[in-house]
This record gives structure tokens, sequence and C-alpha cells, in this order.
């Protein structure tokens, strides 16, 4: 069971504002292994928006290996009816049937992340039906502020997979919203003539 995501779950249900940021320069494009830019700004602030687990009725897919074009993506009832093939039969991967998904918001309402489940991606474009189905589910449940998807909004609004998310951010900030059944003690103060040197002095009535 992963305890991180356990955690932003539990913050999300509870109406918490948490964000993120990826370590680096302020303000620096990340790139992947092969120099190419990623769309994420290191030093730079983002909210985390909702915390998604799709399942089920996702649209699955099996990699194949092609001699002659690497790799190639097939439908499941393709993948069945190749199965008896030799040449395939032992390639066939599955996507997993449960995918963890994040949506974050760069402040600036521009330069996303563009890879997987990104604006325009194919994981975004061929799974919008069942993402908007479940942002349905939480305006229901009475999460009305939860926005529905689009394909290209270019507004600093994007999915990333978790295991992603991962691998390029580095800080989680969580503004917590205590829920209901914990206990809390509060402490009464004032910033005045008294305190707002410092420490209260031991002469003072606040001492």
């Amino acid at each position: 069971m992963d305890l991180l995501w356990q955690d932003m779950e539990g913050a999300k249900e509870a109406n918490s504002m948490f964000g993120c940021s990826a370590l680096g320069g302020t303000e620096h494009e990340i790139t992947n292994a092969e120099g190419v830019s990623v769309g994420i700004i290191s030093g730079h602030a983002y909210s985390v928006i909702d915390v998604i687990v799709l399942k089920g009725d996702l649209r699955e897919e099996v990699v194949l290996h092609d001699d002659d074009s690497g790799v190639k993506l097939v439908t499941e009832a393709q993948a069945k009816e190749l199965k008896g093939d030799p040449d395939y039969e032992d390639e066939i991967q599955f996507l997993p049937a449960e995918i963890k998904l994040l949506r974050l918001r760069n402040p600036w309402g521009n330069t996303e992340w563009n890879g997987k489940w990104s604006d325009g991606s194919d994981e975004l474009h061929d799974n919008m039906n069942v993402l908007n189905k479940w942002v349905r589910i939480q305006r229901t449940a009475g999460d009305e502020d939860c926005e529905f998807f689009e394909g290209e909004s270019n507004d600093g609004t994007f999915l990333m997979e978790y295991s992603e998310w991962l691998e390029y951010y580095n800080n989680l900030f969580v503004c917590m919203k205590f829920p209901e059944s914990w206990a809390g003690v509060r402490f009464k103060g004032a910033w005045n003539m008294y305190n707002s040197g410092g420490t209260p002095l031991k002469m003072t009535q606040e001492a």
C-alpha cells in the first residue's frame, strides 16, 4: 500500500489545499533522459487539484512487439485473435486495470506537462469519457468545483500519472484541514505593544 498516495487521498477528502514543486534552479525547464523538455518548471509551485483513481472501464490496449515497426498498440479484441500466434503470444502486456492520476495546475496558466495523459495525448483522448464520468460522480457527491476535462484547454491545468509525478516532483505541501474526528488545542494571543518587539519580557503582564 502506498502511504503517500493514501495521505494525498485523505487530504483531498478533507478539502485541504495542497501543492507540489520540483527541485532545481528557479523557473528552469526540466528535461528527460534524452534532454527533451517535459513541460515542468523547477523551483516553481504547482497546485494539486484532483487525486484520481480510474478503474475497470479504461480503454484496454496491449503492447505487441512488431519486427517492422518495433512496437505496436492494438485493442484487446485484436490481441485475442493473435493469441494463438507464436510470434506474438509471449509479447502481450496488458496495461494496468487501475491507474492513479493527479490533476495539477501551473498558476501561470500555461506551460504544461507534455508526457502521457497531457493535453492532446492519446491517453487523454481515448479515456475522455471515463474521466468525465469520474467528474460527474464527484459533482454528484458535492464537489461542484470539479471541472470537466477537455482535449486541448492549454490553461495550465494538466493530468499526470502518479508514477511519473513521483519521478519529477520532490516536494508536497499540504495545508491540512483537520477532519471533525480530530481533536485540537488552540491558544489565543495578540500582537500588541507588549510583545511586538519579540518575546514578552518577564515584567510584562503577558509573561
